[in-house]
Parts: structure tokens; C-alpha cells; sequence
């Protein structure tokens, strides 16, 4: 599962799964400092049942692709949920990390969390003032020569964006990126998240990126990975953090 909600409970575990990418290990919007001195148990879709015995652990926390037969036999495991019945306006990561503290005991914990989340939204929208009714923002994915948009209710920078009450362009399920829909993804600020070692130089110089209003007005954001394409509330501060600096930059 995502280690995101367990580190932003003060909870460091004996054990973790990660990934590889760009050639180093990739923990989503989480450091390898926060999991320093735990054992990585292998990848985050094939954990090695092997290291997870070893560790003797106390509960397992996994995901509905991890073999739960097998863990439950190591010890107590807890699914966490790809989605969740979400009200209208509740992003994922606030009801991940809830669930994760019903199941370890640090409601308190989690609803402190989620307050200093909401604090900082509250801190933006006031510096930002009338801009915050003024500027319409972007958000894209590229991957492979090809643009995807952020899902609402599971991307954490979707669900930013719109805490923030900005006016946040998300085109419509099924338009393509092209030259004809460029309009549906066109915004006074755009946030770019490259799946790929790209520099902001190549959008920049993109046939059909280089007629996007925020590139010619040079409010063409390249953002990392590492922090956007996150889950959790850790994620989602990062992002904060980012909007704190591109927005207001001219503060």
C-alpha cells in the first residue's frame, strides 16, 4: 500500500515495498530518509513473502492486488481500498489516510493532519486574494508522447487544485491531446508531470505544447513526479508546497 498515510500518522514500519524508476528506488511522496533502518521488502505489485516472514510483523497492511491469503497467514492483514465511497467533494487521500487510522487508533492523529492540510489551503486562498477568482490552471500527465489527465476523486493534485476553490481547467473524459482540442487543456497556468526524463525546454519547444497560452506567457510549470502523482496527504502538502511557489511568485 501507499506508505504515505503511515508516515503522516508518526507511524514508521519494520517493512516497506518501493519501486524503480529512473534507475534509483522511488517510495511515492515519501523520502527514503522517512523509512531509514525498515527492511524493503521487494516491489510494490510482487512483495517478497520470504522478507515479510522474517520481519515477524503484527499486522500487515497491503493492497487488494497483494496475495491475502498468503500475508493473512503471517499475520493480521488489512486491504486498503483502491477507492472509496467518497462524498461528492472528499478526495481520496483524506479518506485513505482516515482508514488507515480507524485501523491503527490515530483518528485524532489523522483529523490533526487533515486540519494543517485545510490551514494551508486557507493561508494560499488569502494570499492570493482575487487572483484565486482570476487565474485558471492546468494540470497534464505525459508518458510515451501522449498527454492524460488527472482523475478527480484519485489524483491528489486534482483534488489540490480544487480545495484551493482556483479555477481549475480539467478537460473532458475522452478528448485527445491535439492541435484541434488544445483549447479543453488551454489555461493561464499549467502544471506539467513528465513520467519521463523531459526537460521543461522540450514542452517548451512541443509543436503543440508551444501554443498553450501559459507557455507563451511563460506560466508553464514542469513539476516532478516524485511529489504530483501521489495518493496521500503527504503528497498533497507537497503540492501545496509547489502551488505556494509558482502562484505566488511575483508576491
Amino acid at each position: 500500500m501507499n506508505l504515505d498515510p503511515l508516515i503522516a500518522l508518526g507511524i514508521k514500519p519494520i517493512g516497506y515495498t518501493s519501486d524503480i524508476g529512473r534507475g534509483r528506488e522511488i517510495i511515492a511522496s515519501v523520502s527514503i530518509d522517512d523509512v531509514k533502518g525498515a527492511t524493503n521488502v521487494g516491489k510494490s505489485d510482487q512483495p517478497s513473502l520470504e522478507k515479510v516472514l522474517q520481519l515477524k510483523p503484527d499486522l500487515i497492511l497491503a493492497t487488494d492486488h497483494h496475495p491475502y491469503q498468503l500475508l493473512s497467514a503471517i499475520a493480521p492483514t488489512v486491504p486498503v481500498p483502491p477507492n472509496f465511497e467518497t462524498p461528492a467533494n472528499e478526495a481520496f487521500f483524506k479518506e485513505a489516510l482516515r482508514y488507515v487510522a480507524r485501523v491503527i487508533g490515530k483518528e485524532t492523529k489523522a483529523e490533526e493532519v487533515l486540519n494543517q492540510y485545510q490551514h494551508r489551503i486557507e493561508e494560499l486562498q488569502q494570499r492570493l486574494g482575487n487572483q484565486l477568482e482570476q487565474i485558471e490552471v492546468s494540470l497534464i500527465y505525459y508518458s510515451n508522447g501522449y498527454v492524460y489527465k488527472p482523475e478527480k476523486g484519485h489524483d491528489a493534485g486534482t483534488d489540490v487544485l480544487i480545495d484551493t476553490g482556483l479555477r481549475y481547467k480539467l478537460p473532458p473524459s475522452g478528448v485527445p491531446f491535439s492541435i484541434e482540442t488544445i483549447e479543453e487543456y488551454d489555461a493561464d497556468i499549467l502544471f506539467i508531470v513528465s513520467f519521463e526524463q523531459r526537460s521543461l525546454s522540450f514542452f517548451l519547444q512541443h509543436p503543440i505544447f508551444s501554443h498553450l497560452k501559459a507557455v507563451k506567457t511563460n506560466r508553464a510549470y514542469l513539476v516532478s513526479q516524485e511529489r504530483w502523482d501521489t495518493r496521500g496527504i503527504l503528497g498533497a502538502n507537497q503540492i501545496l508546497d509547489d502551488l505556494f511557489k509558482y502562484l505566488l511568485e511575483d508576491e
